[in-house]
Parts: structure tokens; sequence; C-alpha cells
């Protein structure tokens, strides 16, 4: 009898374990900062597992606004280096490092476009943030729009390549959605929010119909849904809540989010339909989640949780089911990317 107790309670204890681990068989890697070393957060990359975690940039030093390349073989990143904030480009396959920009004053926000062959990126070269575009080498720098007027951020290719949704504000306006045409060079404001309200940077649905954001006003947010040109806006949550950050998922069926309820300390991880029904809460409420990121087949969500030894990287299921905790006990880690929905490069380094 002792022996078949001891037998129950091991059998138990494996498929606890087993819940708690994460699996060999998760894919894509993850993009984060940490200051695991101390000091300063500079960048790593780890398996989705949260096993071989490596540091990418190859000089100490704030890092931050990272991007993987479509196929994950390089990583744009903004650096501060000799007093200056520039753009950088580390191969994830051999570590060599480039700067593309050279610049007295800031340059962020790199990004690529879906191609691999053009970056877009924040300077303040001209005197105010305008969004600039170069080829993959740093080569021919141009400004995206002649809109002197506005301030530019948040720069996101459209995954046909052919357009470009970003911020813009101005003394009239607060920050609004905007795209323009990389094949005419035509630019406008496409959202129609209030005035008193601000927006969100967007995300595209993965076949570029659709932009998702959120609308922020008095403590609250909704998060809306419309087409690229500004057409068929929909609201797609309700409440007092602030709802934000949303994110497409992989097939473009779902969208993640993150929610801090009225009079709630601590924001927490929801999914809903891409049409706004059957939301639900996956993760949260004891702590705070900082941010969160859909897995590279969408069947796991990336998140940073505020625990008590700092923020950690945890995955969890989309049913807020099997809880794996990715970062080691060391230094705070933060902003996530997750790599790649498209076939990507070997990660050998």
């Amino acid at each position: 009898m002792q022996k078949l107790k001891a037998n129950l309670m091991l059998g138990v204890l494996l498929q606890l374990t087993a819940m708690a681990t994460p699996s060999s068989a998760s894919t894509g890697e993850i993009l984060f900062t940490s200051n695991r070393q101390g000091g300063s957060f500079e960048l790593y990359r780890m398996a989705a597992d949260g096993a071989q975690v490596r540091r990418i940039t190859p000089e100490r030093g704030e890092a931050s606004d990272m991007s993987w390349s479509p196929d994950g073989s390089k990583v744009l990143y903004a650096a501060r280096r000799e007093r200056q904030v520039n753009v950088y480009v580390t191969s994830t396959v051999d570590g060599s490092t480039q700067r593309l920009t050279n610049d007295p004053l800031p340059s962020t926000m790199p990004t690529w476009a879906p191609d691999g062959k053009t970056i877009a990126f924040v300077s303040m070269r001209d005197g105010s943030r305008k969004i600039y575009l170069m080829e993959a080498d740093g080569s021919k720098q141009r400004r995206l729009t002649q809109n002197d007027g506005d301030d530019e951020i948040s720069p996101r290719f459209a995954p046909d390549g052919k357009r470009l949704a970003y911020m813009a504000a101005n003394e009239k306006i607060t920050p609004r959605v905007s795209v323009a045409d990389l094949q005419t060079g035509a630019a406008r404001i496409v959202s129609n929010t209030p005035i008193g309200s601000f927006e969100t940077p967007p995300t595209w649905s993965p076949d570029g119909q659709r932009l998702a954001f959120s609308v922020i006003k008095s403590g609250t947010g909704q998060i809306i849904s419309m087409r690229a040109d500004g057409s068929d806006r929909l609201q797609l949550t309700q409440g007092e809540a602030r709802h934000n950050s949303p994110q497409w998922s992989p097939d473009g069926k779902s969208i993640l989010y993150t929610v801090v309820p009225a009079n709630a300390m601590f924001q927490s991880i929801y999914v809903m339909d891409a049409d706004g029904k059957n939301a639900r809460k996956v993760y949260g409420g004891e702590r705070e989640v900082l941010m969160a990121r859909w897995s590279e087949r969408g069947d796991r969500i990336v998140f940073v949780e505020l625990s008590a030894d700092g923020s950690k990287i945890f995955s969890v299921d989309t049913q807020g089911l099997q809880p794996w905790r990715l970062s080691d006990d060391s230094g705070a880690d933060t902003g996530l990317e997750v790599c790649c929905n498209v076939a990507r490069a070997t990660l050998n380094r």
C-alpha cells in the first residue's frame, strides 16, 4: 500500500512538473533587454523555452527599440555609444555589427520592411522627430514625408511593404494614426478620434487590410479596428477599463491586448476574436503585466510580469494554462520581440 501511494504521488509530481516546464517543442526565439550583467539594459536572445540565453550587443551600453529581420538572421536596435544614440544592426549568425546612422541627435525606433531590403527609423536630424527610410546597409537615407509641422514616430510597415503606418502629432492635434503610400509618397492622418483623446501606435492585421490601436481618454482606453484608409471603423471593447496594446494573432483571427480594469491595481492579459467577440481574460490580476506578445505559432503568449525579484519573462497558453517562467534569477528583463512567422536563418551563434 505504501509503495502504491508513493507511485501515485510521484505520478502527480511528474504531471505538475510537466505543466511548469517549458516544452522542447516550443519554436521561435525571443529578443529582450536585460540588466542581468549590471547597469545598462543590453540586448539578449533566447529560445522560446528560455534556454540558450546569449547577449547580442557586442559593446556594453543601453540598447532598445529592437526589431528582428524577416528571416531572423539580423537584429536592428537603437543603442547609446559615445554619447550618441544611433541605429545598429547585428547578425545573429556570426555576431558582426554595423552602425547604420551617425547622427549627433538621436536616431531610434528602427524597423524592417517585410522583404528585409528597407529600414524605417525616427531621427531628429532636422530638429524634430521625422521618419526616414534607408537601405538595409544604411545607404540612401531619406525622409518619408515633407510634413514639416508634424512630429512623426512609431513606423510600422504593412505586410505587403507598400505602405507604412505611423503616429503623427502637431500643435493642433495629439498623436494620430497616419499611413504613407511608399510608392507615391502620399501621407495623411487616417483616424478621426475626437479632440481630447490620444491614440497609440497601430499594428497591422496579417493580411494588411486593417489596423488596430487604442484610443485613450481620461484614464480609459478602447481598442479600435479600421481599414488602412480610415473607413469601417469599429470599437471592439467597451466599459471603463483601459484596453491597450492590441496585437493580431499570426492567423489574424484573434487580438491579444492588455486591460487595467476600473479601480484595479494591475494590468492583465486578454484575448478576443478579431471582431471583438468572445473577450476573455487569459492571465494576470495578482501582479503587474508590463507587456505581451504572441508566440511564433500563436499557440502561446509571451509576457513580462513584475515579480518580487524584478521584471521577468513568462509564457502561457492561450487558455491561461501551463505558465512557464523563462527568465532566470539575475537582473530585470523586459522589451519583448518574438521571431519569426516565416522561415529564418539558422541561429547558431
